[in-house]
């Protein structure tokens, strides 16, 4: 795998854990009603999981974003 590769698929990883952390954060605020912090980690949440859709990776785009669902003619080729 090449450098850009490696570093794509890494990125992409760290963006989807942030992208379930922010989740998780936002349900224990809904949880304790604050909504207020609910809403926000949402958002966060949300900013999250655009960063990882860039993140797909290099050469040829998925059928399906595996983050966002978007379909394959959404992505734009990233050569290595």
């Amino acid at each position: 795998m090449s450098e850009t590769a490696n570093n794509m698929k890494e990125a992409f990883a760290g963006e989807s854990q942030a992208y379930q952390r922010y989740l998780a954060f936002a349900q224990r605020a809904a949880d304790e009603y604050m909504e207020g912090v609910y809403k926000l980690f949402q958002a966060v949440a949300a900013s999250e999981k655009i960063h990882a859709c860039g993140h797909v990776g290099p050469g040829e785009p998925p059928e399906r974003c595996p983050v966002c669902y978007a379909v394959k003619r959404s992505f734009q080729k990233v050569e290595p």
